[in-house]
């Protein structure tokens, strides 16, 4: 099997190592060393157990391409213990996602519209190369390792058929020196790209951490980074700066759909290292979403099912989400792809179980031929779909807070790592973010399309709007009357130092910059009654400049 490189998550310190092609993608870090693969956010769940003594790290991993050319090496504080995650747990904490709620106002106007099969094996080394275990988790094959020397750690690495670049050697060095731990693994022969599942990395301790060093070799431009943290408090982020954003900024009108353009400017102006918290409050409902309990027996009643077709009726009177977990399950069962596209896929099973499909047609034919294991499979549910839901689910419920803060990184910005902690003395922070769109109409009768609008934000900023008739006419949003007005910078309200006690310091406060960019209306008085009929509705743009501390745009002026 070739193993190749690719990307960095997170841990105490998180690397892994995945190269795929232009035509492929990876999740993680540090992709393709010649040509970087853009990527969506990077998912991290960090999970501390003060009772146990433990940090458990879920990480997301994904990736598109052949399985022979999949493999991640992840350094982490000591051995650790190694589970199956499960993907619904990313897919319930999206819902922890900030909400941008416009409320309308439309006055006096008319008509408003884990399973783990992990083993220990003896140890060996090979130089300065010790492998210290090796076994089976769920989809993958893995081993650990140790390393006195980076150099020779690489050159394992190299020799396994992982294509590292030489300038590694020199981002390895210092997580070398600490003694960590280097988790690698691939997927298992008879297992393919589909089968991908988040992995869950157990170790005793308290710390977290991300090791993005080693990324800045060949990382994408403006990577975002989601990062969950569960425990007694709400988290903060530590060696990065915490953004409070000026929420002008954010796209109301399209439910904060530019929210992560916002962010990454704002982290521009923290000087390419901040974090913004979206949520920071009780995890509250999240582990029913994740498991009910009458899924348990799921696994035994398939495993007495006479036929395929009966297994996938099952699933689906279940309830169970038919996500990528449960999708790559029941297409390995039966030999089926999970991509739609082939003559015959999962999909199309799915439809003709259900009778979606003529059950007698022709493309329903196939039905009778899928044959499958039904012991092998009722132990895949088990392990891959049902016992991951069930152990995330009650640590969800045991855990008080739940934290989620992103961010976004460039290559040149990695060069400290992000570290977080606890802080009991802040307060929560709710998703819902809450605004009021009025429209100023003179008299019932006038058309709120014609009308001038105020936007109020939460922090009590107004600011005077142009009709909707007017933008249409100039094929202009919203938003981007704003940008052009320059009331949408700075991206920042606040750039605040947080850590493990206390408030937040200040470091910039842009509180009084922006209440004087909205203090003057900038609409023309010439417009009559409730109409923006003039052709410009400006009186001039007003200027606009982020205060001192060096923290403007380092990520523009700095060199990659």
């Amino acid at each position: 099997m070739k193993w190749i490189r690719g990307s960095v998550m997170a841990g105490s310190v998180l690397a892994a190592f995945l190269v795929p092609d232009a035509a492929r993608a990876c999740g993680g870090f540090f992709c393709n060393r010649s040509a970087p693969v853009d990527q969506s956010a990077e998912e991290i769940l960090f999970d501390v157990d003060d009772d146990a003594g433990t940090v458990t790290m879920n990480v997301k991993i994904t990736y598109q391409g052949p399985s022979s050319d999949f493999a991640w090496v992840v350094p982490v504080p000591e051995d650790p213990n190694l589970e199956v995650g499960s993907n619904a747990l990313f897919t319930t904490l999206s819902s922890l996602q900030t909400q941008w709620s416009l409320n309308e106002d439309s006055g006096s106007c008319d008509g408003f519209y884990a399973y783990s099969s992990y083993t220990e094996s003896s140890s060996s080394s090979a130089g300065g190369v010790s492998v210290v275990s090796s076994g089976v988790v769920g989809p993958y094959e893995t081993v650990v390792l140790q390393a006195t020397d980076s150099t020779e750690l690489i050159g394992w690495l190299q020799g396994a058929g992982f294509d590292l670049p030489s300038t590694l050697d020199q981002a390895l060095a210092p997580y070398v020196a600490q003694g960590q731990y280097f988790v690698a693994l691939r997927l298992a022969k008879d297992r393919n790209a589909g089968d991908l599942q988040p992995l869950a990395l157990t170790w005793h301790g308290s710390g977290m951490s991300i090791p993005v060093q080693l990324t800045s070799l060949s990382a994408t431009p403006d990577m975002g980074l989601r990062v969950y943290v569960l425990g007694d408090d709400r988290a903060v982020p530590e060696s990065y700066l915490h953004l409070v954003l000026n929420e002008l900024a954010v796209d109301w009108w399209s439910r904060g759909s530019n929210l992560d353009q916002v962010v990454s400017l704002a982290v521009d102006e923290g000087g390419g290292q901040g974090f913004y918290t979206e949520y920071a409050g009780p995890t509250d409902g999240l582990d029913q979403q994740l498991w009910q309990s009458q899924w348990a027996s799921l696994p035994a009643q398939v495993a007495s099912e006479p036929d395929a077709s009966s297994v996938l009726e099952d699933v689906f009177d279940a309830g169970l989400a038919f996500d990528a977990d449960m999708q790559s399950t029941l297409a390995d069962a039966f030999g089926l792809s999970a991509q739609p596209g082939s003559d015959f896929d999962l999909i199309d099973a799915f439809q003709c179980s259900l009778g979606y499909y003529y059950y007698g047609s022709d493309s329903c034919a196939q039905m009778a031929t899928l044959s499958y294991d039904p012991a092998a499979l009722a132990d895949d549910l088990q392990t891959r779909v049902i016992e991951p839901r069930q152990r995330l689910s009650l640590r969800l419920r045991q855990a008080a807070k739940i934290t989620r803060l992103v961010s976004s990184l460039s290559p040149a910005e990695m060069t400290v790592d992000p570290t977080f902690a606890f802080n009991p003395d802040l307060p929560d922070v709710s998703n819902l973010r809450q605004a009021t769109e009025s429209f100023d109409c003179d008299g019932a009768d006038e058309d709120p399309y014609d009308a001038h609008r105020t936007l109020t934000l939460s922090d009590g900023r107004s600011v005077l709007l142009p009709s909707y008739r007017w933008l249409d006419d100039h094929r202009m949003t919203t938003i981007a009357w704003l940008q052009q007005e320059g009331l949408t910078e700075p991206a920042n309200k606040r750039i605040e130092q947080t850590g493990p006690t206390g408030l937040p310091v200040v470091l910039q406060d842009n509180t009084s910059l922006l209440e004087t960019q909205v203090s003057t209306p900038i609409l023309e008085d010439t417009a009559k009654g409730c109409g923006c009929s003039t052709s410009d509705p400006r009186v001039g743009l007003l200027a606009v400049g982020l205060l001192g501390l060096g923290l403007r745009r380092r990520r523009a002026t700095t060199s990659a």
